[in-house]
């Protein structure tokens, strides 16, 4: 017998699965400024190309999906200047295929794992171990454990706390970590592991636990600029370092990696 799919799974799936690749306008490619991010950098992403003020380009466009998403994307052709991937593993794969210009890579930030329950659920007590409990007879959200970087980083930790045989079949894989904390936030599962910074944007779920980070590989954020990307992708790379813009992405949760450290 299947177990159930929680309400608005396959909402959200179709959802993801129409997301259209931003096209090209009509005006030059090299006044044109696309950046590719990994969905857990939603809000903060948003928050940064608002304060960007390219001077002879177009305002930039901006399209959020998991990091396997957006590496296919670019592989068929996609017009994008910037990518942003949640693990390296991705930006390897594009690197790997001459899609990036492998001298502008660098890993720009990092994060944490964090355990979430909906926020009138919450218990008062808990630890990761406490897991199994918590989800009960229901589901555990996590992103796809195969090709997700927040899902592949989380089946790591429930690995080395030696939970996964106990969780694995309670498991429901969406297609980014946004997806897995709405999941959360609606209610419709116990639980959920997605990065801090998700936690911390979504008011209707509680932190439990933060996950160990020597419990799963290092959570880094390459970037770099796509081959043949337009001229505005260099000032938007420099834009990612200058103080203002890495406090933003401090007062979001994110640890700035020091490029000279």
């Amino acid at each position: 017998m299947l177990a159930a799919v929680p309400r608005g799974f396959l909402r959200v799936l179709i959802g993801v699965s129409l997301f259209g690749v931003p096209v090209a306008g009509a005006e030059p490619r090299d006044a044109s400024l696309t950046i590719f991010a990994a969905a857990s950098l939603t809000d903060v992403m948003t928050s940064i190309i608002a304060t960007f003020r390219p001077s002879g380009c177009t305002a930039p466009r901006v399209n959020f999906a998991g990091s396997q998403i957006l590496a296919r994307q670019i592989e068929r052709g996609a017009p994008a200047d910037v990518v942003i991937t949640a693990d390296e593993a991705w930006m390897d794969h594009l690197e790997q295929g001459g899609l990036i210009r492998a001298e502008t890579r660098r890993n720009a930030f990092t994060n944490s794992l964090a355990v979430v329950a909906p926020k009138e659920s919450a218990p008062a007590v808990f630890t990761p171990g406490d897991l199994p409990n918590l989800v009960g007879d229901g589901r555990l959200a996590l992103a796809n454990t195969r090709s997700v970087p927040a899902g592949r980083y989380a089946r790591a930790a429930l690995e080395a706390l030696g939970l996964w045989p106990q969780l694995s079949g309670t498991i429901v894989e969406s297609d980014n970590v946004r997806t897995a904390l709405a999941f959360a936030a609606r209610g419709e599962v116990p639980a959920a592991i997605v990065y801090g910074t998700d936690a911390a944007a979504e008011p209707r779920v509680r932190t439990l636990a933060t996950i160990p980070g020597h419990l799963h590989p290092p959570i880094r954020y390459p970037v770099a600029i796509v081959a043949g990307a337009s001229p505005c992708a260099d000032g938007f790379l420099d834009h990612l370092g200058i103080p203002a813009t890495l406090a933003t992405l401090r007062d979001a949760g994110f640890m700035v990696i020091d490029p000279d450290g």
